[in-house]
């Protein structure tokens, strides 16, 4: 997994363009024609960990408020497993190549947010399906504020800081995962709850 990464010193940009690309009529295409179950409407898990209670909405939500403490996994890394829906998909390929984990496609309805939190793994990577020009990734501590395109790019995000989505527009449906190839793994993290 070659990505066109720049760094700046020892500090990582907070959000970057890798040189990974998809297609993104194929992905809306796909995910539009299959059944799923959601999480509050929000999110849908594209994998599960073993002995699964529901594999659809098992990695979903808050993973130290929910996920951990119902000990439906332990790690993230525990979410490998392929949802049977996204089998044969350029979902399941997405999957393979990234070597990904907890992967899941997330909703941010219009005219919403999340609450500003932390994630547990220092890099998530962002694949926007459907946004908008008004849906903002911010990082309030950091004063930054960014726009993920559906450009087909993979973005690379740093997490384990303080940071939020605000959709200002029309839904925005995008594709989240963890990486096993991730050279930048640091779970050390003070986690700040996110309230989903």
């Amino acid at each position: 997994m070659k990505q066109n990464i720049s760094e700046i010193g020892n500090m990582s940009p907070l959000l970057i363009k890798t040189d990974i690309s998809y297609d993104i009529d194929r992905l809306n295409h796909e995910r539009k024609n299959m059944k799923v179950e959601w999480f509050t409407s929000t999110q849908t898990g594209l994998q599960y960990a073993s002995n699964p209670l529901n594999q659809y909405t098992d990695s979903c939500g808050s993973f130290t408020k929910r996920i951990l403490l119902s000990g439906l996994a332990s790690s993230e890394e525990d979410f490998t497993h392929i949802v049977s829906e996204y089998k044969g998909t350029l979902y399941e390929t997405i999957m393979q190549e990234q070597n990904a984990y907890r992967t899941r496609i997330l909703c941010r309805p219009k005219q919403t947010c999340y609450t500003v939190h932390t994630d547990v793994t220092k890099y998530r990577y962002h694949l926007a399906l459907v946004t908008n020009p008004d849906c903002f990734v911010l990082y309030p501590d950091k004063n930054c504020m960014f726009h993920i395109p559906a450009d087909g790019y993979v973005y690379r995000m740093i997490t384990n800081i303080n940071h939020t989505v605000a959709n200002c527009g029309n839904d925005r449906y995008h594709l989240s995962w963890g990486s096993h190839d991730n050279p930048f793994k640091n779970h050390e993290v003070n986690l700040r709850y996110a309230g989903y």
